[in-house]
């Protein structure tokens, strides 16, 4: 489920507040990084393990009740990072952290930039900055080995030369799990740096090696580790 939510966050970029705070219940412009943390867990289905609210602070008030709040500084992927940019000691922003990298963290935010330039983008930030507040680490549901093999993927098999939404999925999933696909990212279309990612990561997964995406493959990418 961690891959899955840092896919869909990955999808966003570009994007401004319209489908967010209007998905949230808003037909107006709030300020919307804690709503854009919110409608990733509503569209996923895990409200429970990542509370819905439009506030910073209270929805930090809501991981505490949960136990998963943290201010150390041991980040992973899936951790929900919240800033205090004027040090006044409290939050006043919120993204989801992509990957991390040494002392580097890749983060995708909601409401980055002032308005009306306001987008979901990326920011690198190091783990040691005064400005992290704290994090929250969600219980994200994970699939037992022994259920595993019991779930029927239902993607269709791609492979070099296809394009379309299945292959967006895809280079989704794989950027999720830090492959390199190559300059245009995830444009729908298997050409040879998706090929070559999905090589790497069938030999890593220790699954047939032969750069096409049927069901072992899917398997592994769409159940966390």
């Amino acid at each position: 489920m961690k891959n899955k939510i840092i896919s869909l966050a990955i999808e966003q970029l570009g994007n401004d507040y319209t489908t967010y705070c209007k998905d949230m219940g808003y037909n107006y412009r709030i300020e919307w990084c804690a709503c854009f943390i919110s409608w990733l867990a509503e569209k996923l289905g895990i409200t429970d393990i990542i509370p819905v609210d439009m506030s910073c602070n209270s929805q930090i008030s809501k991981f505490k009740n949960l136990g998963v709040w943290h201010t150390d500084r041991n980040f992973q992927s899936g951790d929900i990072i919240y800033y205090d940019w004027d040090i006044s000691g409290d939050a006043d922003h919120v993204g989801i952290i992509e990957k991390v990298a040494g002392n580097t963290l890749t983060v995708i935010e909601g409401n980055n930039g002032n308005y009306p330039n306001d987008r979901v983008r990326r920011r690198e930030i190091s783990s040691a900055s005064s400005l992290i507040y704290g994090y929250a680490r969600p219980e994200y549901p994970t699939v037992s080995f022994e259920n595993k093999s019991k779930i029927d993927i239902s993607f269709p098999t791609v492979r070099k030369g296809d394009t379309g939404t299945a292959v967006k999925v895809l280079q989704l999933s794989l950027i999720a799990y830090e492959y390199n696909i190559g300059k245009y990212g995830a444009d729908g279309e298997f050409g040879f740096d998706t090929e070559s990612a999905v090589k790497c990561f069938q030999k890593n997964s220790k699954i047939e090696v032969d750069g096409i995406v049927g069901k072992d493959t899917w398997s592994k990418l769409m159940n966390d580790k």
